[in-house]
């Protein structure tokens, strides 16, 4: 097919299918896990790993077609990072390739933005730290930005950032704004040292005095595709979780497979203590896989449809955040089953393991910051009262 790029141009653009874009992830997981080691000490995913996800074409996923991009909608995206973090994978570059390449998609609702940043190179990458710790001002064609902005993960292979702060929107009521602002008018502050996702490079970014003009400029309290953002970063963000409980169970299978007891005879699948945890480990993970998806598709059947989303579809996407804690509880449950090789780092699962831990506290994986809201959902009172 045939996609108009930019004035005067065109580009041939190949579109996969889902099935497609898995097998391309699943063949990268032999090389992400043999370059795991190096990209945590690194603190950063090194180029020629970005490279290799991009080569895939995983980057265009949910990419606008007239740049080059595929234009999947977000849940095939969920399905390829979950797929991409499995089977000793390395976590820090799924968690990257899922803030970069999930942003591929945020700028789409910005046509002028989307010719900035896209227009002379479409292989672009966008980095982020939604947080409002900024400042910005209205001016005239624009705002004034300045400020800092923690935990930017990927912000090394990006050539953009999407930054928070509290401001009048273009309608002048205040909001919670994004400023799609070039990383070379900003700074990286080198402060990204971790116990897990060690190699996301989420620094902290600063810029002072940054002009972004308004057509830079989105809503965080907004809606993509009649979707409200929140929502769907709260999926996103679950989606790579899930992919690190299965990549816990992947791995705990390898350790144990033709591995005899240490003590006493038999093997180590005999025993129906690892045969119990290992089964609700891997329902845990199926049920919080499937759990996402019918939250997702019940939320855009009534986007399509005309329908608004009524209290109990928001508050579906609220009990999301439990999915964090609910892997996090069955990959430890892995962790104390496996015996003292567990801890070794030769083999992979301590990796996932800390991976897992330092994700699931994301804020949008944390269930217990959500109940009230959500029972403010329930009762009808969506708002949040002092």
């Amino acid at each position: 097919m045939t996609y108009t790029s930019s004035p005067g141009t065109s580009v041939e653009v190949e579109i996969p299918s889902e099935e497609e874009l898995l097998e391309r992830a699943r063949k990268l997981i032999p090389f992400l896990r043999e370059r795991a080691a190096d990209i945590d000490a690194e603190r950063s995913v090194p180029p020629d790993v970005i490279d290799a996800i991009r080569d895939a074409g995983l980057f265009k996923v949910v990419q606008p077609r007239q740049f080059g991009g595929y234009g999947h909608d977000l849940l095939t995206f969920m399905r390829v990072v979950q797929e991409l973090a499995r089977g000793g994978s390395s976590g820090s570059a799924a968690w990257v390739y899922l803030v970069l390449g999930a942003h591929q998609g945020t700028v789409a609702a910005l046509p002028q933005c989307m010719e900035e940043v896209w227009g002379e190179d479409d292989s672009v990458l966008i980095s982020s730290s939604y947080v409002p710790r900024g400042t910005c001002k209205k001016v005239d064609g624009g705002y004034v930005v300045g400020g800092e902005w923690p935990t930017s993960s990927g912000c090394r292979n990006a050539g953009w950032a999407l930054v928070g702060a509290h401001g009048p929107g273009l309608d002048g009521q205040d909001d919670h704004l994004g400023f799609f602002i070039p990383l070379d008018e900003g700074e990286i502050v080198d402060d990204w040292h971790a116990m897990g996702l060690q190699g996301t490079a989420s620094c902290t970014i600063t810029f002072e005095g940054a002009f972004v003009p308004d057509h830079r400029v989105t809503s965080l309290t907004g809606s993509r595709n009649g979707l409200p953002f929140w929502l769907m970063a709260t999926a996103a963000i679950n989606s790579v979780i899930i992919g690190f409980g299965q990549s816990a169970i992947d791995v705990c299978i390898e350790m144990v497979e033709g591995k005899k007891r240490s003590y006493g005879t038999g093997f180590i699948t005999d025993d129906l203590r690892v045969q119990e945890r290992l089964g609700h480990a891997q329902a845990v993970v199926n049920g919080c896989r499937s759990r996402l998806e019918g939250v997702y598709r019940e939320a855009v059947e009534r986007v399509v449809n005309g329908e608004g989303l009524p209290p109990g579809v928001l508050a579906n996407f609220m009990d999301l955040g439990r999915i964090g804690q609910q892997v996090q509880q069955a990959v430890l449950s892995l962790y104390n089953t496996i015996g003292p090789s567990v801890v070794l780092d030769k083999y992979p699962f301590e990796r996932v393991f800390r991976d897992t831990l330092a994700a699931s506290v994301h804020p949008q994986a944390r269930f217990e910051d959500e109940p009230v809201e959500l029972g403010r959902q329930l009762l009808g009172h969506p708002d949040r009262k002092q």
